[in-house]
């Protein structure tokens, strides 16, 4: 399949569905039909008409999911091979991607701009760029062709018995693989209407669901710990399944939510490189913190002698990757873990607890298991600062109880090891979060060494 086609199938679904809702947003306050997103199809279509974008690159930044999919359409019914730029993303990194990847055009909110010398690809089918989350340094540009996000959506809603009888609810960025794959590719590919939420405000959050009467919500544990801990009616009786990803859920955090709202939370795993990986059903028992869940639908997992993941399926990338096995790409992963003996998927901690402080190695173990043995806190944060050329241990803790660093230190000092206790710690009722609902790590290290 390429992309002109999946646009053929798509208008020939969205004919035969002219009258049914397709997508609402917040900002509008309704639900558009299917028909309304061909008419702007239509429109977007026209606006590029004059552009050559085969096998090149186009970047798109526009906020509203009733433009961007149809911008994203246009661009495939041309040839096109399309980036969405995140909003969230620093200026300097998104020229920085611009100069390396080389696009034809970038189509922002309304205007269009154009650069000099686009690249030409010649691999065949290629439909979508991919950034990854670049937590661990500058995003990547992987890409994508239709069959792999295709099959990526296939899985997805597969495992989750998502049809076009739902609304997805997202919060979570398109922009992002976990929005591409539970949301907007399940739209395209089997016209699962869904609402754009603005706000990570717990009663907000509520108050969209109610007003647009989804049924489906794909969030972070950072979303759902939020909506847990605020007091107060919130009204989400209209959601049937909550879809955790994005980074560990706690079986504290998963029994918490299941008192609060009498709904059980679904651990879903994946990676910008090869979409949706695991996902824990109604019928799938997490016995242990480190169970994450069963392997979606064509999805092969592989455990090294090391203990890494690596991941087969059709919906890993395979342009400029060496590992392709049978037509599929194969993805050696950073995590470590293994599979048990129902074929339930097991991860080990990402991160050991050691910093290095000076020329010192400060194991933090303990640290971390006393920190999280207490129920007054719900995350934390702990990293190296450096203050007047020396390092030192800082602490963030996110709590909604009366808690403060005094206490917190002279409890820690009765456990563990006074090399082992952070010089700093700070006490917030709420974590800075990024656009994508992960805690925003960078505002928290600024803070710290603030």
């Amino acid at each position: 399949m390429n992309g002109s086609q999946l646009v053929q199938n798509f208008e020939i679904g969205a004919e035969q569905r002219r009258d049914e809702p397709a997508i609402w947003t917040a900002e509008g306050g309704r639900w558009i039909s299917f028909a309304e997103v061909l008419e702007s199809l239509r429109r977007w279509k026209n606006t590029l008409e004059g552009y050559q974008i085969r096998n090149r690159l186009v970047t798109v930044k526009i906020r509203s999911a009733n433009e961007l999919l149809p911008a994203l359409l246009a661009i495939w019914s041309r040839g096109g091979v399309a980036m969405v730029i995140d909003e969230s993303l620093r200026k300097e990194i998104e020229e920085g991607i611009i100069q390396r990847e080389r696009p034809t055009i970038c189509l922002h909110e309304k205007q269009i701009f154009s650069f000099e010398n686009p690249r030409r690809f010649r691999f065949p089918n290629l439909l979508l760029a991919k950034l990854t989350s670049g937590t661990s340094g500058e995003p990547k540009v992987l890409y994508f062709t239709a069959d792999q996000m295709v099959a990526d959506a296939q899985a997805v809603t597969q495992a989750m018995g998502i049809g076009a009888s739902d609304r997805n609810f997202a919060m979570i960025p398109l922009a992002h693989s976990y929005g591409m794959g539970n949301v907007l590719f399940p739209f395209l590919v089997d016209f699962v209407p869904f609402a754009q939420g603005d706000t990570f405000l717990p009663h907000g959050v509520a108050s969209q669901i109610k007003s647009s009467q989804s049924t489906v919500f794909p969030g972070t544990p950072s979303i759902f710990r939020a909506l847990c801990k605020t007091t107060g009616d919130l009204d989400l009786t209209s959601i049937r399944l909550f879809i955790s990803a994005g980074s560990r859920l706690s079986p504290a955090l998963a029994q918490s939510f299941q008192n609060r709202f009498g709904k059980r939370l679904h651990n879903f795993y994946g990676s910008t490189e090869t979409g949706g990986i695991a996902f824990a059903g109604d019928e799938t028992t997490l016995d242990s913190e480190s169970a994450i869940g069963l392997p979606l639908p064509g999805v092969s997992i592989g455990i090294e002698p090391s203990g890494r993941l690596v991941v087969k399926s059709p919906a890993v990338f395979t342009y400029q990757n060496r590992r392709v096995e049978d037509g599929m790409g194969t993805f050696r992963l950073s995590d470590r873990g293994h599979l048990s003996d129902d074929g339930t998927l097991h991860l080990l901690d990402r991160e050991v607890g050691v910093h290095k402080i000076g020329a010192r190695r400060i194991f933090t173990d303990r640290l971390l298991r006393e920190l999280t043995a207490l129920p007054q806190v719900s995350d934390l944060f702990l990293t190296v600062i450096n203050a007047s050329g020396k390092d030192y241990l800082a602490l963030a803790v996110e709590t909604n109880e009366p808690l403060s660093s005094r206490w917190l230190r002279s409890h820690l000092s009765a456990k563990i090891p006074k090399s082992q206790i952070p010089r700093k710690i700070l006490i917030l009722s709420l974590f800075p979060r990024t656009p994508r609902g992960k805690t925003d790590r960078e505002a928290l290290r600024f803070r710290l060494a603030g």
